[in-house]
C-alpha cells in the first residue's frame, strides 16, 4: 500500500497538496517505485517520466501544461505576425466583399476591385486605382453611399474613390436624386462610383445641382450613368471639376455647358448626344479643345459625333 502524507499549512492547519512518496509505493514484483525508478533509469535507459507515466498516466503532460511557456523574442514577432496576417486575410475578404455590385436579382452585376495578400504584400484595386493599406482602411470605414446622406462622410474621409453605392432602402431598385450637398466630395476624389444596384437604376441630378461637384479638382472619371433630365437650360454641373474625362451622361434635354472641360473623351460626348433626350434643338457649348475635334473633318470619329448630334437636333458651341 502506497503510503499518503498530506501536507498542511502552518497555523490555519490546511492541507495544501497531497504527495505520494514513491519509496512507499510498491509494484506488483514487490519491488518500490524508487528501486524500479532507479533501474529502470541507469540500467535500461528509460526516462524516469516514462516509468512515471505508466503508472499514472497523463501526470507528467498535466504538469507541463500549468508551467507557463515563455516565448523567445523571435517566438513573440513571429506571434505577432501571424495574427496580422490573419487580421490582414480578414479585412481583404470584407473589402473584396464590399466591391461587388449586385443585380436586382440577386447576381453579380459588377467586381468593381479587390483586396488580396500577394507575396506577403498588400495588393488593393478599386475602379481602376491601385490603393495602399492606409488608403483602403479609409474607403472601408467611410461605406458605401446610402441615399438622401451620401458624401459628407466621404469628403471627411479624403478619399480618393468610393465602394460602390446602396440606392433605395428597397433592395436599390428605385431613382436616386443627387443634390449639391450629397456630392460634396472635396479635391481628393479621383474617381466616382455611381454604379448602384439594380439594372433599372441610374442617379439623377436634381434641378438645383448647378454646381455639385464643387472643388473636385482630382474627379477624372465617374463610373455609372448619370440623368441630367432634371438639369435647367444652361447648368454647368461640372464647372468645378475641370479634369473629369469620362462621365456617361444621359437623358440630356436642355442647354448644357461642359466649356470646362478639356479633358473630356470621345467615348463620353457620343455617349451624350446618343443617350439625348431632347424634343427640341439644344446646344451643348464644350471646351475649345474639344469643338476642334469635332469639327476637324479629318478627325473621323471625332467628327461623325457632329454629324449625329445634328441628326439628333444638338448643336456644338465654343467660348
Amino acid at each position: 500500500m502506497a503510503k499518503t502524507t498530506t501536507l498542511r499549512e502552518r497555523g490555519s492547519l490546511q492541507p495544501l497538496y497531497p504527495k505520494t512518496i514513491s519509496s512507499q509505493v510498491i509494484l506488483p514484483d514487490g519491488h518500490n517505485l524508487d528501486h524500479e525508478l532507479s533501474k529502470q533509469s541507469n540500467v535500461l535507459a528509460v526516462s524516469t517520466e516514462n516509468r512515471i507515466e505508466e503508472i499514472e498516466p497523463g501526470i507528467i503532460t498535466d504538469a507541463l501544461r500549468k508551467v507557463p511557456q515563455v516565448l523567445t523574442p523571435e517566438e513573440q514577432e513571429q506571434v505577432k505576425a501571424n495574427i496580422g496576417v490573419s487580421k490582414m486575410e480578414l479585412f481583404c475578404d470584407l473589402f473584396t466583399e464590399a466591391c461587388i455590385v449586385y443585380g436586382r436579382n440577386g447576381g453579380i452585376k459588377q467586381q468593381c476591385g479587390y483586396a488580396r495578400i500577394t507575396d506577403g504584400l498588400f495588393d488593393c484595386m478599386l475602379n481602376g486605382l491601385s490603393l495602399t493599406l492606409s488608403e483602403a482602411l479609409k474607403i472601408y470605414s467611410a461605406g458605401r453611399i446610402r441615399t438622401p446622406n451620401a458624401s459628407r462622410a466621404y469628403y471627411a474621409a479624403k478619399i480618393r474613390t468610393n465602394l460602390p453605392p446602396s440606392v433605395g432602402a428597397a433592395g436599390g431598385v428605385h431613382p436616386a436624386n443627387l443634390s449639391a450637398y450629397e456630392l460634396y466630395y472635396g479635391p481628393w476624389m479621383e474617381v466616382l462610383n455611381l454604379v448602384p444596384t439594380g439594372e433599372d437604376t441610374k442617379y439623377t441630378l436634381s434641378s438645383g445641382s448647378t454646381q455639385i461637384f464643387h472643388e473636385a479638382s482630382l474627379l477624372h472619371t465617374i463610373l455609372g450613368p448619370v440623368s441630367l433630365f432634371n438639369m435647367p437650360s444652361g447648368a454647368a454641373p461640372f464647372s468645378g471639376a475641370p479634369k473629369l474625362a469620362n462621365v456617361q451622361l444621359q437623358q440630356v434635354s436642355k442647354n448644357l455647358s461642359l466649356s470646362n472641360l478639356a479633358f473630356l473623351s470621345l467615348d463620353s460626348v457620343s455617349y451624350l448626344v446618343h443617350n439625348a433626350s431632347n424634343t427640341t434643338s439644344i446646344t451643348l457649348t464644350v471646351h475649345p479643345d474639344v469643338y476642334a475635334k469635332l469639327t476637324d473633318e479629318a478627325n473621323t470619329q471625332w467628327h461623325q459625333v457632329l454629324i449625329d448630334a445634328a441628326e439628333k437636333n444638338i448643336n456644338f458651341a465654343t467660348v
